[in-house]
């Protein structure tokens, strides 16, 4: 709900078919490969960072609940991107042990943030795709549909999400150009775009949903998104730090040894709950 909510600012459709759930079936038919919304598919433009995204809301005569998500990031040389999603941080059993069990009688040991861990590699120019689940030391391969990486600075990254600017936007939406500022030595350009209730209630002509964003042309990133809904009393705020400009390390693009790869339902671990098993395929996100 949480990365839903962040992801959804400046009401843009994004592909995000790359970090979607991995399912039993195998993939009918080859799909478009989909992207990071807030990283570009840009060749020789490598980097590392984490991507957080913490979201309050606020209930009347409640104290604010908090979340927080964590994303691992990852582009390399050749234009793959890597994302680690860590779940929320602020789940006070995120250090639980938990046992697996395999059916050849082997057990093994995780904590219940380990379990949360899904990682996403996109090989977009290859059209090639793994989900891994280091928790249950499992992968899932499939192919997609060919998306070629764009050579650094070929396009300014910053054009889809301005693209409101240049055009004129829906009824009870406004769009405005923030400009540029420097943010953590990069500079980046941002746009805000403020949505209206429509209907005959007290929200009518109000704004209902603010939307922020920051994003480099330099980077092919988003550095900084804010999504406020006025009506839900909620915020939402992604950045994105500790950026290395560097090579990524190869193994992070690769399936680490031991992992079974596509592996039907039978041979998925599972836990114990009072002496049977309770599932033959464990929720990665609890």
């Amino acid at each position: 709900m949480v990365a839903t909510l962040a992801r959804s600012a400046f009401l843009f459709a994004f592909a995000v078919s790359c970090l979607a759930a991995p399912s039993n079936r195998p993939p009918p038919k080859r799909k478009a490969c989909g992207s990071v919304p807030y990283l570009g598919l840009e060749s020789d433009n490598p980097l590392s960072a984490r991507w957080i995204t913490t979201t309050v809301s606020k209930i009347p005569g409640e104290p604010p609940k908090t979340a927080e998500l964590l994303e691992l990031v990852a582009r390399d040389n050749a234009g793959r991107v890597r994302v680690e999603g860590r779940g929320d941080k602020l789940l006070p059993n995120a250090a639980e042990q938990v046992t697996l069990h395999t059916r050849d009688g082997s057990e093994f040991d995780v904590t219940q943030g380990e379990l949360r861990i899904i990682i996403t590699i996109g090989d977009c120019p290859r059209g090639k795709m793994i989900i891994l689940q280091p928790g249950l030391k499992v992968a899932r391969t499939m192919d997609s549909q060919p998306t070629p990486a764009t050579e650094r600075g070929e396009h300014p990254f910053s054009r889809f999400h301005t693209s409101m600017l240049r055009h004129n936007p829906t009824a009870g939406v406004v769009a405005e150009d923030l400009g540029t500022k420097i943010i953590d030595g990069v500079e980046a350009r941002g746009i805000k775009i403020t949505q209206f209730g429509a209907g005959d209630d007290e929200w009518k002509g109000k704004p209902i949903r603010i939307f922020e964003r920051w994003v480099s042309d330099d980077l092919a990133a988003v550095l900084a998104d804010k999504t406020i809904d006025l009506r839900k009393g909620s915020e939402a705020t992604s950045t994105l730090v500790d950026i290395k400009r560097e090579e990524p390390d190869t193994a992070l693009f690769q399936i680490p040894a031991g992992f079974k790869i596509n592996p039907s339902p039978a041979e998925y671990p599972y836990q114990f709950v009072t002496g049977t098993p309770a599932a033959s395929e464990p929720n990665a996100r609890p």
